[in-house]
């Protein structure tokens, strides 16, 4: 803390002169001036103004003048530094705030005068104010950063600060140590070097600049990235080789120099993801990757097949003769994705490329960079097996010859509610909805490309139009797909289903829940009977008697968004152990 120096006293009187002009009294060390010969006014003024002060301290001394009169005065400061200033009550008061504000201010003084120019003068005093090293100003130009594990990233800072033309060192404060580490480089930059990471890490640092005997800190949200060994694989959702589904997007047509627009759609593309709040919540059993090959043009045939622009997927519009049908070569695509990650189990291929376009089939959707919510719609197809719900009569008859009731949970060709297969999404099936817009579930006609005798369960979806959110039904075949892929835990210990302990040894049960809570519910049973504190618990340790014993383990979907587990059991997990204690 800064404080006061020295504090001097002054005392000054005045009174009527008699003389008129202006006489000066070493003495008493005052300056008089009265204009009014006949006034008998007795006025004084006193004040202990302080002489020494330091830089970014408050400064502040009153005046006190007589005035018995009760007469309007006026104060003025003279000689006095522009950061300082009296008031109508006489304080005078002011914060030196710049090393331009130090330094020594001579001969300063106060002039007080009533309505009738009677004026009375403090004497003059000297103040110092003595300087200190500030801390630096330093913003960074950015505060979030997507970075790649094993890598080295500059980030650029704004500095200014009195005292010094640059930091003398940083560092990094928490506990981040374990992944990152700082650099304080030249040209106004500091270097982070980031660890590899398995998953993708979210994390939140400190920077602290020194400067002298001073310091300040900067707030950052880095984004951590893990990557493949070959250094062309990112995995920008979840984990690099963990469990869960695996997908991964590849683009084509992205020069050298294209690379982070690349990384743009990718992140584009996943965060659809997250958009949807039919689907978001179950999104964390998901693993997403991006793979870069460079192209050596941009853009895409304009007909597949025609090689006119070199890219590395030689993808192209016109395929099979229809317009907005983007092909690409498939083998190239998949055996890309596997290098990279051989857990990959769908694909998407990114074309850069504005036309609208795109297709889907085979765990590979592509489209045009433009058009993400197209590989939404072919993932729906590819990934959860729906169909879809918008009407082409120039393609119908095709499909309809292989149409076979209750293959698709989003479409029937019943106009009975009860055949439905989302018959259980239905409230009241005596007044089902049919208007415009309306996401409530009913049988609303136009499906499966036609027109007529086919249905579908809301008015619009991803399945129907490109871009809209997947709607209950949809998004219960969704989830109950990721179920049917990853199951609804990661682990069971112990594996065997015949375990023998000795007694005073315990035995000792765990499970990892794909989700966990909120969205699964966890309960365990001894012998049929729940165990009530157990509940919701990802381990159980017991200590029984001699005997024999059942141990059960129950995992449900309580998320409320699928309303028919029966569809398939693995939403619904059960498992048991037969417990021997010798």
């Amino acid at each position: 803390m800064n404080k006061f120096l020295s504090v001097t006293s002054i005392l000054v009187f005045l009174s009527g002169c008699g003389g008129g002009g202006e006489s000066g009294n070493a003495e008493t060390g005052f300056v008089a001036t009265n204009s009014n010969e006949t006034s008998s006014a007795l006025h004084s003024i006193s004040a202990t103004p302080i002489t020494n002060t330091v830089e970014d301290e408050s400064y502040r001394f009153n005046l006190s003048v007589k005035n018995p009169s009760d007469e309007s005065l006026t104060y003025r400061l003279v000689n006095a530094p522009e950061w300082l200033s009296v008031d109508t009550t006489g304080v005078v008061s002011g914060i030196a705030q710049t090393n331009a504000d130090t330094g020594t201010f001579r001969d300063i003084s106060v002039h007080v005068a009533d309505s009738q120019q009677r004026v009375v003068t403090l004497a003059p005093f000297d103040l110092t104010v003595t300087p200190v090293n500030d801390a630096p100003k330093i913003t960074m130009t950015k505060q979030n950063y997507v970075v790649d594990g094993r890598s080295k990233t500059s980030i650029a800072f704004n500095f200014s600060d009195e005292e010094s033309s640059y930091p003398d060192d940083v560092q990094l404060v928490g506990n981040n140590a374990d992944i990152l580490s700082v650099e304080l480089l030249t040209n106004n930059e500091i270097e982070v070097t980031v660890a590899d990471v398995e998953s993708v890490t979210e994390t939140a640092l400190q920077v602290e600049f020194f400067d002298g005997n001073t310091s300040v800190l900067q707030n950052l949200e880095m984004t951590i990235l893990p990557m493949t060994e070959s250094g062309l694989g990112r995995t920008i959702r979840g984990s690099r080789n963990g469990a869960g589904i695996h997908l991964v997007v590849l683009g084509d047509g992205y020069t050298a120099s294209q690379q982070d627009l690349f990384m743009q759609d990718a992140l584009a593309f996943n965060a659809m993801f997250d958009n949807d709040p039919y689907i978001a919540s179950h999104m964390s059993a998901w693993n997403i990757h991006m793979v870069y090959r460079e192209s050596q043009e941009s853009g895409a045939d304009n007909e597949y097949g025609v090689d006119t622009t070199e890219t590395f997927f030689d993808s192209g519009y016109s395929c099979k003769e229809i317009t907005r049908l983007i092909c690409a070569n498939s083998s190239k695509v998949f055996a890309a994705a596997l290098e990279e990650f051989p857990l990959v189990s769908q694909s998407v291929l990114v074309v850069n490329a504005e036309a609208f376009g795109g297709s889907g089939g085979n765990s590979l959707a592509v489209y045009n960079r433009t058009s993400p919510e197209l590989a939404m719609h072919e993932l729906g197809h590819s990934f959860a097996n729906l169909a879809d719900e918008y009407v082409d009569e120039s393609i119908s008859d095709y499909y309809l010859q292989f149409y076979e009731q209750g293959a698709f949970a989003n479409v029937s060709n019943s106009e009975n509610a009860e055949d439905a297969p989302w018959a259980h999404w239905i409230d009241d099936r005596n007044n089902l909805s049919n208007e415009s817009g309306d996401q409530k579930v009913g049988l609303y006609e136009g499906a499966y490309f036609t027109s007529e005798g086919f249905y579908r369960p809301v008015y619009d979806s991803v399945m129907r139009t490109a871009g809209k959110p997947f709607g209950v039904v949809n998004a219960e075949q969704w989830i109950l797909s990721i179920y049917s892929e990853v199951g609804a835990v990661t682990y069971i210990l112990p594996y065997s289903n015949n375990i023998s302990v000795y007694a005073n040894n315990g035995a000792n049960f765990s499970v990892a829940p794909t989700f966990g809570t909120p969205l699964q519910e966890l309960k365990w049973f001894l012998d049929d009977v729940e165990i009530d504190d157990a509940f919701n618990k990802q381990s159980l340790a017991l200590d029984l008697p001699v005997g024999t014993y059942t141990v059960a383990m129950q995992i449900s979907d309580v998320s409320g968004k699928i309303r028919n587990p029966a569809k398939d059991i693995s939403s619904n997990f059960t498992y048991e152990w037969q417990l021997t204690v010798k």
